[in-house]
């Protein structure tokens, strides 16, 4: 009986399709002849099965004695031990047989092949699918097509498995405009291709697939915002700096890349009650294990990439998330520490941002009157903390421009900000070329409303005009 068991798939290539999802074969189950029975498999059965006597069914159920009970084991043996190590091995061997570089446009349909989950499949034929994974995974042999790297055939064990609807599958990553992540699952395509571009061995597989796999392969085999942040985190070593000049110069160099991969980082805590609260230790402390040492934050100084970190560290410089008033104003100062996220532009990644500084879980700060005389104290020279009062000369010497100056007490007036913050910062310009620190007590006049030849006056009694 044995010698008559088979698993049949199509022998033509074209007969695989290029269309992901799209099953060719709707398996039926035989018995020398067709029987009327729809496995639910994508190949056909064939073999010795005890069958009830109309030839409609298989004998199957827990609930049989004597002789039927006798057929039921037969039918489960047959499944279990021969149909499916018989088709895992053919799952293994086709790829031998394959031309790699045809592959590269039929991948997603050669994986229309594999069974699916064996939650989806009915009574009896459920053991196959489940069966075949096994075997596919204990035996590590490549079964799996990924399209990084000009193909190649690789196993479930070295893999990352990718997971879509199939209506977003293929979807072109120029069907999205940059910057806008109208859907998780757009966002999931941007991600995969980046990963990708990377070397990443990334495989997209059913959902039905990757339920079935999920069970056997470990966390880091699929594609979800953990294993995006472990392929991002850097921890001490030797070769810390040689991880992150390659990844600044690969797949961190691109602007968008970054955008799209911080959001899937932290997409996962977006629905989580309590996100956004500081209050709320649990969010905090996961955010903390979560994101430690991940190196993913896009800067203004794009020669820099940002590294999430813990925010009681002294010796780390917090990162600052601007408003556009304040971006404008913050820029060209501290292009350094200044998250490059426009609110306008990526509203998703913008609220995502925002929410986490509010946590105060890493070092990412919004831009508030602390962080700004902060950031002032920072980044002027010293002898403009140090002093009551300095030689100013714009543009040189480090010195900020008339323009700067200009925008930062706009900025300060039109937030109605409270100065004393800013105390013992020279920022106060006057007559003569100097720059003042801000004081409680002073002797500076404001120079509106009076003539020049008042302030001449003023001046020469020893008055500081604005």
């Amino acid at each position: 009986h044995l010698e008559a068991d088979a698993v049949l798939l199509p022998n033509d290539e074209q007969e695989l399709g290029n269309e992901f999802g799209k099953t060719y074969v709707k398996g039926k189950a035989w018995c020398t002849l067709p029987l009327p029975l729809d496995t639910g498999l994508p190949v056909h059965l064939n073999g010795a099965f005890e069958l009830s006597s109309n030839r409609r069914d298989l004998w199957q159920g827990k609930d049989m004695s004597g002789g039927g009970s006798i057929r039921v084991q037969w039918n489960e043996v047959l499944l279990r031990d021969v149909f499916a190590p018989a088709y895992a091995g053919i799952l293994q061997a086709v790829p031998k047989l394959l031309n790699t570089k045809r592959m590269l446009d039929n991948a997603n349909a050669w994986h229309c092949f594999f069974p699916r989950s064996s939650q989806e499949l009915n009574g009896i034929w459920s053991m196959v699918a489940s069966s075949v994974y096994h075997l596919i995974v204990e035996s590590s042999a490549p079964s799996l097509f990924c399209i990084a790297q000009n193909g190649m055939w690789v196993s479930p064990t070295e893999s990352v498995l990718a997971s879509l609807p199939v209506k977003v599958q293929d979807v072109s990553t120029s069907d999205a405009p940059p910057g806008d992540m109208f859907t998780n699952d757009i966002l999931h395509v941007r991600v995969r291709k980046a990963l990708l571009n990377d070397g990443v061995r990334v495989v997209s597989v059913s959902q039905s697939m990757a339920q079935s796999l999920r069970p056997l392969l470990e966390p880091k085999n699929f594609l979800t915002a953990s294993m995006v942040r472990n392929y991002f985190r850097i921890e001490p070593g030797p070769d810390m700096l040689d991880r992150k000049n390659s990844l600044k110069n690969g797949i961190l160099s691109k602007k968008q890349n970054i955008s799209d991969l911080l959001a899937f980082c932290l997409n996962d805590f977006m629905d989580l009650q309590g996100f956004g609260d500081p209050e709320d230790t649990f969010i905090v402390a996961s955010l903390q294990k979560a994101l430690h040492s991940v190196f993913i934050v896009p800067l203004v100084n794009q020669s820099l990439i940002g590294e999430f970190c813990d925010p009681s560290n002294r010796s780390v410089l917090s990162l600052l998330l601007p408003d556009t008033q304040q971006r404008h104003l913050l820029q060209s100062f501290c292009p350094d520490i200044l998250i490059d996220c426009h609110e306008e532009e990526n509203p998703h990644l913008y609220s995502i941002l925002t929410k986490l500084a509010r946590t105060a879980a890493v070092n990412v700060r919004l831009v508030d009157a602390i962080s700004l005389a902060w950031t002032l104290r920072s980044f002027l020279p010293d002898a403009w903390v140090s002093m009551k009062g300095i030689e100013w000369t714009p543009g040189e010497n480090n010195h900020p421009t008339e323009e700067w100056m200009q925008r930062l007490w706009n900025y300060l007036s039109a937030r109605e900000i409270d100065l004393d913050v800013f105390e013992g910062i020279c920022l106060v310009p006057v007559k003569g070329g100097k720059m003042l620190a801000l004081e409680k007590q002073s002797s500076i006049i404001g120079s509106e409303k009076r003539g020049d030849s008042i302030a001449a006056l003023l001046s020469e009694l020893g008055c500081n005009v604005i």
